[in-house]
């Protein structure tokens, strides 16, 4: 028995380390085709490239150098773009690659090219709102760029689930057409909830306090409900004082006059058991004076009847 469970012990622990391994094996190529630790590629400092970054494209939010996208393809994604600028002014751009400079071992390279791209174009613009796929082709490998405002939505559990759910099977199949459309319009729909959320919080702020005046006047106004609250509370807590002193009064009081009741029965009953025993002390006085007269009587009537 004690050899079963010490082979049990090991094999169960030769599955953890074995588990480990392939967990962590499996990490790094993940890691690489991510955007980092949740997208703080696009705020690198870019260092200098062999390949030049390109200039944007005409249409804004497509290059495709290594034409592997249809023109169909090319001309959905574009409007898709389009359509997520004019509603919330965020940006998303896909750029393809025969080779994207560095390699899926040499990850600060791609990050530090994926940076120089995002600021060469200017993704996303005044908002900061952009977000950039690069496909490299050759090596079957990707990258995804958020900027820095971005890398509060995109973060890393979410790039992941997009690129596991949106990306990762057709890019693997090499259909680029269905994994760039399926990813591009996951993420526009991800950006425009984020920056609609990012709006109403801004207007919510600015409608509190849109100047120092009215900020003040807001101010007082909000605070009334919570003055009016803070003097309940105050003249609570006061009624609530003044009903334990009143009892702890009263209770103090009560013993006070019980004490002296009790003390005024006993001097009562001492009292009433000294004249009752002045009394009957005087009785029996009286008693034995009435006697022995009677018995004088007695003997001065007999001598006189004798004499």
């Amino acid at each position: 028995m004690q050899k079963r469970n010490a082979f049990s012990g090991r094999r169960i622990l030769s599955l953890l380390l074995a588990f480990m391994l392939v967990f962590a094996i499996g990490g790094v190529p993940a890691l690489a085709d991510e955007a980092g630790d949740g997208g703080a590629e696009a705020t690198a400092t870019p260092e200098p490239m062999s390949a030049a970054v390109p200039p944007r494209p005409e249409n804004l939010y497509v290059y495709d150098a290594a034409e592997v996208l249809s023109d169909e393809t090319e001309s959905s994604v574009v409007n898709a773009c389009k359509a997520l600028n004019e509603s919330c002014g965020a940006e998303i751009a896909v750029m393809t690659m025969s080779q994207m400079p560095g390699s899926s071992e040499n990850a600060d390279a791609r990050k530090a090219y994926a940076a120089q791209v995002v600021e060469t174009w200017n993704l996303g613009g005044d908002t900061g709102n952009g977000l950039l796929l690069v496909l490299s082709i050759d090596d079957s490998d990707y990258w995804i760029a958020p900027t820095e405002k971005f890398q509060e939505n995109f973060t890393m559990s979410v790039l992941r689930s997009l690129m596991s759910d949106y990306l990762e099977t057709d890019f693997a199949n090499k259909d680029y057409d269905a994994a760039v459309t399926k990813f591009v319009t996951a993420a526009a729909e991800r950006a425009e909830a984020f920056v609609q959320a990012q709006q109403l919080a801004a207007g919510n702020t600015a409608s509190a306090s849109p100047s120092p005046e009215a900020s003040a006047a807001d101010g007082a106004g909000g605070n009334t409900f919570l003055s009016v609250l803070s003097g309940i509370g105050i003249v609570l807590l006061v009624l609530i004082g003044i009903v334990v002193v009143l009892f702890i009064v009263a209770y103090v009081h009560g013993r006070y006059v019980r004490k002296k009741r009790m003390e005024a029965r006993r001097r009562r009953r001492s009292t009433a058991r000294s004249t009752a025993q002045r009394r009957s002390g005087t009785t029996r006085s009286r008693t034995s004076g009435t006697a022995r007269t009677g018995r004088v009587d007695d003997y001065t009537d007999f001598m006189n009847r004798y004499k």
